[in-house]
């Protein structure tokens, strides 16, 4: 027997790998691990931080860290929000996740299906195939040696000139 649980609410005061000491009631706990997710499925880690708010289930010989309790009112909406400290955000709500990155997304596969009945892309520049390649003819291209729109054009890809 391990014999009997408190609990204790507090704050992570130094941290040491999945492990942190907290401070409650101006006690300075030892090291305890902190739960994670963590099944056959699937592992995620958060790493943990000083000041993070959390609760130390406590017996006379173990315990355990669970929780991130947080003073402010962070539900924006009915949406599950995933928010790092860079300003990345990932939204969930009714079929739709929004991403919103801070920097750079990289996809590292062997093959990419993108199935939609409309795809938009927005930006300074698109590089297909890599760097280096050459601009691309659309409609509204004139040719130098006709004077006429280039009539060799894709009428699946489309771009502005």
């Amino acid at each position: 027997m391990y014999g009997e649980a408190r609990i204790y609410f507090g704050e992570i005061v130094e941290v040491k790998g999945n492990f942190a000491k907290i401070i409650h009631n101006g006690i300075r706990t030892d090291f305890y691990p902190y739960l994670q997710k963590n099944n056959n499925f699937k592992k995620s880690f958060t790493p943990l931080a000083v000041g993070q708010k959390v609760a130390l289930i406590k017996s006379d010989e173990s315990g355990v860290i669970i929780g991130d309790f947080s003073d402010e009112d962070e539900i924006i909406d009915n949406a599950e929000h995933v928010i790092f400290n860079d300003g990345t955000h990932f939204k969930y709500k009714d079929g739709v996740l929004e991403l919103l990155v801070a920097k750079e997304i990289k996809i590292k596969c062997e093959k990419v299906n993108v199935e939609a009945k409309k795809v938009e892309i927005k930006s300074e520049e698109i590089n297909l195939g890599g760097n280096g390649g050459i601009g691309v003819v659309t409609g509204e291209c004139i040719c130098p040696f006709t004077g006429s729109p280039h009539s060799d054009f894709s009428k699946k890809v489309k771009a502005l000139k």
